[in-house]
């Protein structure tokens, strides 16, 4: 084999490697394009996890903990259902961007989950939640985000909204530090995508309302720039309007 053949067999190894221990507790907002005609569903739905992330965890957790891990595993999970329906009907990168990294999000609260050997509350199918509550605004979210694509940019915006508002509300009722630490990163993360959308939004001519959060807070995360939120730097931008190719 020459030199140059062995170099490119060694680089194609690091890079398999390297892909394979940044596992499901980083924050992972991958730009890379899908290849093929691979439905994105099946892409991106990857429990095998890599529970690097759950550090100085407390040894047993509260019922209120309990509550809020169940709760905030199938809420990442809506939000990833909700951006691949979006996808299919209005195929831009911001919905399969978002897509894959609440996986990551789901990926990162079952680890929490399966540490304190707490059964997952999450269905294996698409647009199937256990919560009445969630169900029932996945079903109203995806009947608004069929009218447009504005209105499914509206959808996404207020996903993000509910999730970081429910976020700041769990951490204050948590002194876990595992918790806090994870759960701090998703809503870092939530910042990120929020300013994603308004971003689209703004350039429809449309100025998203914050139905959840306060206008004070909203108004503060979108003066931020880009966050890393623990792992990502500025290699990802979450389907930002600098990465918008297809409309």
């Amino acid at each position: 084999m020459k030199k140059s053949e062995k170099l490119s067999a060694q680089f194609t190894l690091i890079i398999l490697v390297m892909a394979f221990f940044t596992g499901s507790c980083q924050k992972a907002n991958s730009m890379e394009p899908l290849t093929g005609n691979e439905k994105l569903s099946a892409t991106i739905a990857n429990d095998t996890l890599n529970c690097s992330c759950i550090i100085n965890a407390s040894p047993t957790v509260t019922e209120a903990e309990i509550e809020m891990l169940k709760y905030m595993r199938e809420e990442e999970k809506l939000a990833r259902d909700v951006y691949l329906a979006m996808f299919e009907l209005y195929p831009i990168p911001i919905f399969r961007n978002i897509a894959q990294s609440e996986q990551n999000h789901m990926n990162q609260v079952l680890c929490l989950l399966q540490h304190y050997e707490l059964p997952d509350p999450a269905s294996a199918d698409t647009g199937v939640f256990n919560n009445p509550e969630l169900q029932e605004l996945y079903n109203a979210l995806i009947l608004q985000g069929s009218g447009s694509q504005v209105e499914a940019l509206k959808v996404g915006a207020t996903v993000e909204d509910k999730d970081i508002f429910d976020l700041e509300q769990d951490m204050t009722n948590s002194s876990n530090p595992a918790i806090l630490n994870i759960f701090g990163k998703l809503s870092c993360a939530s910042g990120n995508h929020i300013r994603a959308f308004s971003g689209w939004l703004t350039d429809e001519g449309v100025t998203y309302v914050p139905q959840y959060i306060s206008q004070e807070e909203y108004e503060r995360i979108l003066s931020l720039q880009h966050q890393s939120c623990g792992g990502q730097g500025k290699r990802a931008q979450s389907g930002n309007r600098a990465h918008h190719n297809s409309k």
